[in-house]
């Protein structure tokens, strides 16, 4: 069985709290168990987002469902699809069996009350947490940074423009997203509160990029993505709708923008483009299950 003796940590927090709702909650909680618990030769985390992430524990889980150690399920949500991450009992058997015995009890000690102390806490509030406790110390940069992913937005929203095709949901969402991005930088710069436009500036960045790497397997496949990539286009990754869901959140707890569903589309995009988000919304609502 291949496991990875880093995996522990991801191990030990499902077998606590049973699940996990999100990956962007779950990269979160992890980031608080190994640095507040002080849990060595954990996941390395870039800092190049504010909201900290691990490629590592992205491709943990996935080796962790594929040995049946975990499931992670795709929910259909009341706005965005999501992942819900589970031990499974077969997962459960090999944690008894081969990590608890291993972790000394002040370290399970201080790993149980990090986790009691954040997993209340929803995905998106969880990651405003982790972005103020984990702030950059220089805010000087931040106008400069705006600017520069205000570039990157255009540009990823101007291949998305160019490669739209009636048939494909997901791109009618990527351009509302990346718009609403957009506007609320443009909202946000007069501000001096520069952990607010900090927040948003890095969680923009990481749903620009995310939707940057789609666009790149769209550019070199000669056949849809939709059939190349198993539904990455009709189906893409959870975890991009969460980035927004968190990005839409943030902006109506700061009165920045209100959401998405909340606002007058018929004035940010035309005739067509508003038709064509409406039938998206129709299309997902029908195959919900809720």
């Amino acid at each position: 069985m291949i496991v990875p003796e880093r995996a522990s940590v991801l191990l030990f927090m499902l077998n606590h709290l049973g699940e996990v709702v999100t990956e962007l909650k779950l990269q979160k909680l992890v980031f608080q168990v190994q640095n507040e618990a002080k849990i060595p030769g954990g996941y390395r985390y870039f800092k190049h987002y504010y909201g900290p992430y691990s490629q590592e524990l992205s491709m943990d889980s996935v080796t962790l469902m594929n040995e049946g150690l975990i499931e992670r399920q795709a929910v259909i949500g009341r706005n965005y699809p999501y992942w819900v991450f589970r031990v499974t009992e077969k997962g459960k058997e090999h944690f008894e069996q081969s990590v608890l015995p291993a972790i000394s009890p002040k370290s399970i000690e201080r790993m149980r009350n990090v986790l009691d102390k954040y997993s209340k806490y929803s995905h998106y509030k969880l990651a405003e947490i982790v972005y103020h406790e984990w702030k950059i110390k220089e805010f000087g940069n931040i106008d400069s940074e705006i600017q520069a992913l205000e570039r990157d937005l255009q540009a990823v929203t101007s291949f998305w423009e160019t490669t739209y095709f009636p048939e494909c949901p997901a791109i009618t969402y990527f351009l509302a997203f990346l718009e609403y991005s957009q506007e609320a930088l443009t909202k946000v710069t007069p501000t001096k509160d520069a952990v607010i436009k900090s927040v948003l500036a890095r969680a923009c960045r990481e749903l620009t990029d995310n939707l940057a790497s789609i666009a790149q397997v769209c550019s070199k496949k000669d056949v849809c993505p939709m059939e190349a990539e198993k539904g990455l286009c009709k189906t893409p990754d959870p975890s991009i709708y969460e980035i927004f869901d968190f990005i839409e959140d943030f902006c109506e707890r700061q009165s920045i923008l209100p959401k998405l569903s909340q606002r007058e589309l018929t004035e940010l995009m035309t005739e067509d483009e508003y038709k064509r988000l409406q039938n998206t919304f129709s299309t997902l609502t029908a195959s919900s299950s809720f």
